[in-house]
């Protein structure tokens, strides 16, 4: 419901594109907050970038594409 979160949703279906090797998953912080705290996630939007199972970045509130695609590139 969040206007960020959406207009985040965009960015990330624009970098999914561009990366169709990197799966993409959403979580909804009313219907998860458990997963949410498991995860230290304290506010919406936040982007975290898991390779090889370990947490390597994270980054809250909204991204442009470019501003996406740099922090999966330093991860």
């Amino acid at each position: 419901l969040c206007p960020h979160c959406r207009n985040m949703e965009k960015v990330m279906e624009k970098f999914s594109g561009q990366h169709p090797e990197v799966s993409l998953f959403k979580l909804d912080s009313e219907e998860e907050p458990e997963v949410m705290a498991s995860l230290e996630i304290e506010r919406a939007p936040t982007v975290i970038i898991i390779k090889n199972g370990k947490r390597v970045a994270s980054k809250t509130g909204l991204m442009n594409p470019r501003e996406l695609t740099s922090l999966f590139d330093k991860a």
